[in-house]
């Protein structure tokens, strides 16, 4: 009996809970009409005062010419909806009768419980919308100035990456969203969309600050940190990477700017507080994450909030894709057939599309097809899936480059450090030593020839631009792909990190190159036979091992290029002997001793110290008469050079001494027997083409010719202590007491070639042109012009007007003139009052074609950058105190205001 109350009860309580409790919640609409009314009017009151705030925040900003965020617009639109829809709602309540008409006491139930129902809905919308429009206000984002053009440039106007983009862009907006991973495979494009969302989140002003830091497979952690702090502009002086975390998460906690920091191509989980970065733990608002990689699993492990992949490209986008590379080629009847074929082996991805449609460019059918076959076949065994038609679309642009220079250019680049910047010149070196320039006689010729095969590898979209011009850097896809083509085809190896002895051995026996990246060189086998090996590359991380002593390699005798980084080297004294055909020796932030043995490689074309610890260059150097390059830049201990090395170097084409060695002595000293080297020694350097020195006293320059004239790149300081960051081919800085002295000293013609010109003192000088040189200044690109109490104008016009030659400054960017007490104008017209003044002759000269920026400062006399001659200066006068009005008088003439409205502040000014 209890056993059947207990199943009645409970089947009488399930009956209840389904029917009597919906019932009470219907019944509760009735009874809550009016609050539910009452609430709802309050809501959209205050909804509507939200509004008006953020539409008179989006008229300021559309009358300042901003474009207005999307999210905002959205809002607005969403708002004056509900708006609308409430005011519709409000007239239909107000004109119900809300009481049954037969009886008038009795209110209408089912009228009142769907109305109060609606509005408890309306009302829930409404303050979802105004904590929508809080969030908008609190971030303070509602305009961005200009247009949005990344997604359109950088994505190719493709839908699918538009479509991933803005999914990345809502997220960050998301206030709930602190961190997103972005994955996909490798050269799918996740740089790329990485670099749009920078661009983008800037342009909309979503954070005050965004840094990119590449992190790759072995990240540096220094160098994460340091690129995080100078972004921060924060001064990392701690020397350790915990010590460094520690101070860099406690800047971040407490500043109050938002911050979105992107972490591009993480290989692995990383402990972000072991970096200084913000955890999730951490209580710290408008801090945000992005991060790229090619697993979906690493996203997971660094927690990330939402995540996105960026998917190959559809087929359509593909085609369209290569047809835009490839250009008029596809077009082609001939060709057709094929396109579709070689776009769908290319899988998608837009590496493989750009790589092979650049190569194929005026390429004919028999080409195609073969590619075709190519592409078909091609399978390596050691790339799975996906990656097999990466391979092979980069392998056929790399066979196509038709140029065994270009493609040994590439495997140079690809044996640095992954996401390494390359130096240019470094390549210039390798290629020197390796004697990879047929033809080619002088090192002028050899860097012209470098450059054109780098512009060769980056058409074909092989190569990517660096930090300047000066640099590149290799996609991570490609360099993976050369460092297999190049193992199985050339016998080069990189190899990374600790291996066993025995593995070392067998890369070393007929290996033509190797690079040992981070490798624990104490497991290097101490002898081995490398009778092949003809280049080697030791990237050190601070190691201190006498690395060259222990290891001797035994016939070498085709090693020809040997670079070794970061390493202490100590007293080299048979290590090089076995090298007898070493052409190229690079030994860069190296802790180095006694170099004195590197005077035994009688072949060398190329000695790089640069950023080394160094004292002296022993004589021994000096018996390398084979040396066409010399450099011995940023070498700051530098104090010695022995008398005569340098001129012994006779077939010298290049010498690099930028921030080094300054202790230049005179030839015949006083006091007895020379420490050091002399200035005449360059005199016996006749092939020199290249010179980059600071001279601090300029009572050692030789009054005789010292300087090559075959000088077409150069730096040369004399008087200044300050070297210029920017790079520039041809660059003068001279602060002398004396205008004669640019005479005596051999450096007037210096001053006609220069592109950029930094004069001081020259007591005597009366202006810079007809003074320094009457024909003008045709390669001058920057003037400056410092500390001289006597030169009024820069040009005597009417001397110069004289001359049938062009205008004497027509490339000049930039004019800088500072401290000169007597200047009173940048032109001297200087007409008699007796003569006319041709305006239609001056019209023509007066004129900066390329000037960008001008610095006037500390110039008490100047009246005008151009002044008018005396009688017309006469006409301004003031007639009741007879007194000229100097200011009246404009800066700038009338004949030069083309110069005033093509005026912009350039860098660094």
């Amino acid at each position: 009996m209890e056993i059947l109350i207990e199943i009645v009860s409970s089947v009488v309580g399930k009956i209840a809970e389904c029917t009597v409790t919906p019932v009470v919640h219907q019944l509760g609409y009735f009874f809550h009409y009016e609050r539910n009314i009452r609430n709802l009017r309050s809501q959209i009151q205050q909804l509507i005062h939200e509004k008006e705030k953020l539409q008179h925040l989006v008229i300021e900003a559309t009358n300042r010419g901003d474009e207005i965020v999307q999210d905002v617009r959205d809002w607005l639109t969403n708002a004056d909806e509900l708006v609308k829809k409430s005011e519709i709602f409000f007239k239909e309540e107000g004109q119900a009768n809300t009481r049954c008409s037969g009886y008038g006491t009795f209110p209408n139930m089912v009228l009142r419980r769907r109305l109060s129902r609606k509005a408890e809905k309306m009302a829930v919308a409404a303050g979802s919308e105004i904590r929508e429009v809080q969030n908008i206000f609190q971030n303070k984002v509602t305009s961005y100035r200009g247009t949005l053009p990344s997604s359109a440039k950088i994505h190719e106007t493709f839908e699918s990456r538009i479509s991933t983009l803005t999914k990345v862009m809502d997220a960050l907006r998301d206030p709930t969203v602190n961190r997103i991973g972005v994955h996909g495979m490798a050269g799918v494009g996740k740089t790329t969309l990485a670099k749009a969302v920078e661009q983008q989140a800037l342009e909309e002003r979503l954070f005050n600050v965004v840094v990119m830091v590449p992190i790759s497979q072995t990240p540096n952690f220094l160098e994460i940190q340091q690129i995080i702090a100078d972004k921060l502009e924060l001064d990392l002086r701690e020397k350790t990477v915990p010590t460094r975390a520690e101070r860099l998460l406690d800047q971040l906690m407490k500043q109050d700017k938002k911050i979105l920091v992107i972490l591009d191509d993480v290989w692995k989980q990383l402990a972000l507080r072991d970096i200084g970065l913000i955890s999730p733990g951490d209580d710290r608002k408008g801090f945000k994450m992005l991060l790229t990689s090619r697993f979906l699993n690493v996203c997971h492990q660094m927690d990330v909030d939402k995540s996105f992949e960026v998917g190959i490209l559809i087929e359509g986008e593909a085609l369209n894709l290569f047809k835009r590379v490839n250009g008029d080629t596809c077009r082609s009847q001939d060709v057709q057939d094929l396109v579709a074929d070689i776009v769908k082996e290319c899988a998608g991805l837009p590496l493989a599309i750009t790589t092979i449609a650049s190569a194929l460019k005026g390429k004919r059918r028999s080409v195609w097809a073969d590619v075709l076959r190519e592409l078909r076949r091609s399978s390596p065994k050691d790339i799975d899936g996906m990656e097999g038609n990466v391979y092979s679309s980069i392998k056929m642009s790399y066979d196509f480059l038709g140029s065994d220079e270009a493609r040994s250019l590439l495997v140079f680049c690809s044996l640095h450090k992954e996401d390494a910047e390359i130096q240019i010149h470094q390549l210039l070196r390798y290629g020197l030593g390796f004697g990879l320039f047929e033809g080619i006689t002088t090192l002028e010729e050899a860097k012209n020839k470098v450059f054109n095969l780098v512009d060769h590898l980056k058409s074909s979209s092989l190569l990517l631009d660096g930090r300047s011009p000066d640099f590149v850097k290799l996609h991570d896809v490609v360099r993976d792909v050369l460092i297999s083509i190049a193992a199985k085809s050339e016998r080069v190896y990189l190899i990374k990190d600790a291996v066993e002895p025995e593995e070392y051995v067998s890369k070393f026996g007929d290996s033509v190159a190797i690079s040992l990246l981070n490798s624990n060189f104490d497991q290097l086998p101490k002898r081995s036979v490398c009778a092949r090996l003809k280049l080697l590359f030791m990237f050190g991380s601070g190691i201190s091992s006498q690395i060259l002593d222990k290891v001797v390699f035994e016939e070498t005798s085709e090693l020809r290029v040997l670079l070794l980084t970061s390493i202490h080297l100590g007293r080299l004294q048979s290590c090089f002997r076995a090298l007898e055909n070493l052409q190229t020796l690079c030994l860069n932030g190296c802790r180095l001793e006694d170099i004195a043995s590197i005077g035994e490689l009688k072949h060398l074309k190329v000695l790089d110290l640069a950023r080394s610890q160094i004292e002296e260059l022993p004589r021994e150097i000096g018996q390398l008469t084979s040396l066409r390059l010399l450099d011995l830049s940023y070498c700051y201990q530098l104090r010695t050079i022995k008398p005569n090395v340098i001129s012994s170097l006779t077939n010298l084409e290049e010498l690099n001494l930028r921030e080094s060695f300054t202790s230049w002595e005179v030839l015949d000293k006083v006091d007895g027997e020379r420490s050091n080297a002399s200035l005449v020694e360059l005199s016996n350097l006749s092939q020199l083409s290249a010179l980059y020195i600071r001279v601090e006293d300029a009572s050692v320059v030789p009054k005789d010719k010292w300087l090559s004239d075959k000088l077409k790149r150069y730096e040369i300081l004399i008087g200044v202590t300050y070297w210029t960051s920017d790079e520039i081919s041809r660059r003068l800085a001279v602060r002398l007491e004396h205008r004669w002295q640019l005479d005596e000293y051999k450096i007037q013609t210096l001053v006609k070639t220069s592109e950029d010109l930094q004069l001081g003192g020259l007591v005597g000088l009366g202006d810079v042109v007809p003074g320094l040189d009457k024909d003008g200044f045709p390669h001058l690109k920057r003037l400056s012009f410092v500390s001289n109490d006597q030169i009024r104008y820069i040009v005597n016009l009417r001397d110069y007007m004289n001359n049938t030659s062009a205008f004497p400054f027509p490339k000049l960017e930039s004019l800088r003139l500072w401290d000169l007490r007597n200047l009173e104008g940048v032109w001297q017209w200087h007409v008699n009052k007796n003569e006319a003044i041709d305006g239609v002759e001056l019209e023509g000269k007066i004129e900066f074609p390329q000037l960008r920026g001008l610095l006037l400062s500390f110039l008490p006399k100047l009246k005008q950058f151009c002044p008018a001659p005396d009688d017309q200066f006469t006409k301004r006068t003031n007639s009741a105190t007879n007194i000229a009005d100097t200011n009246s008088i404009p800066l700038f003439n009338p004949k030069v205001c083309r110069l005033i409205f093509k005026f912009r502040k350039p860098q660094g000014m």
